[in-house]
């Protein structure tokens, strides 16, 4: 087994998890990730939190695609910050998950105030029956593959260094609310997703994107489990903004060709590549205009991706 975060599920996790398998295998054992919800900063440094890649819904789903076996979300709250690194190894991993061996990497901190580190780690594995294994660490062409280089990479626009690190494009979820309708009025509608806060997204701006609906339903369209070629304006909408305040961003999809009322429903949004950035037009018919250019561009950009 191993512990972490996981967040993104990226490269170098999968690694880890490719490497579980192979000791599993030798031990006759199966494999097991420990994660927790919240991220652990978000209840130790809350102004420290970072964005998040995945919520927990889909980094669970990402977890099922490996090949592990068992996955445990631990709930990491004020309670769970204060056991100790000793408790915490005899009720979890030995008492609940009967540990045969952990991988860790040589920097692991655990329990409270961060005092449990490896060497602790090997000397309470020697008294309870379990073995402590190392993670190499892995890199790719940017360097070590990490969630915090991957929001890097997102929040910088890099989103082709993002997708070799995740195997796939960022993607965010949320639920899709009223809108203004405004798009329907410019003849294409798009579903305007909530996606809450402390979300790893990209610079403002339109791109080629994808979107998908988290749960099937009739919604008038044989095909409704697949991703959906997109065009995604993350931005304020300066053309339509009624004051100078600071309006929230907003995350908008335009699924190419597809017909359905999406309002209420989960939706995964990927950001693919950048087309132009988001600026004020004269009229909506100047709005209009672009917006089809966009789409002709997108549906280009989508085709060689």
């Amino acid at each position: 087994m191993t512990i972490g975060n996981f967040d993104g599920v990226h490269r170098g996790h999968r690694a880890v998890i490719d490497a579980l398998r192979g000791q599993a295998d030798d031990l006759g054992a199966s494999t097991a990730i420990v994660t927790f919800e919240p991220h652990t900063l978000e209840t130790l440094r809350p102004e420290h939190a970072p964005p998040q890649l995945t919520s927990l819904e889909r980094k669970l789903e990402l977890l099922e695609e490996t090949s592990l076996d068992y996955g445990m979300v631990l709930l990491f709250d004020k309670e769970r910050a204060q056991q100790s690194a000793e408790d915490f190894v005899e009720r979890v991993l030995v008492d609940r998950l009967h540990t045969k061996a952990i991988m860790v990497g040589e920097d692991f901190r655990f329990g409270r105030g961060a005092k449990g580190d490896v060497d602790l780690l090997a000397r309470l594995g020697r008294d309870l029956g379990f073995e402590v294994l190392p993670i190499e660490i892995v890199s790719g062409p940017q360097g070590v593959y990490s969630s915090t280089s991957v929001r890097e990479a997102i929040a910088d626009g890099r989103l082709q260094d993002a997708e070799h690190a995740l195997t796939r494009p960022h993607d965010v979820r949320g639920t899709v609310v009223e809108g203004d309708r405004r798009g329907r009025t410019l003849g294409f509608p798009t579903a305007n997703v909530d996606v809450g806060e402390r979300v790893c997204l990209p610079p403002l701006g339109v791109y080629a994107g994808r979107a998908r609906i988290v749960q099937e339903r009739d919604l008038g369209h044989p095909e409704l489990g697949r991703w959906w070629d997109a065009i995604v304006n993350f931005g304020v909408r300066p053309t339509f903004r009624a004051s100078e305040g600071e309006p929230r961003p907003l995350i908008e999809a335009h699924l190419l060709d597809f017909e359905g009322d999406l309002y209420g429903e989960a939706i995964d949004v990927g950001f693919v590549e950048r087309v132009r950035a988001e600026r004020r037009f004269d009229s909506a018919d100047d709005l209009r205009r672009q917006i089809q250019l966009d789409v002709e561009k997108v549906r280009g950009l989508l085709g060689a991706h």
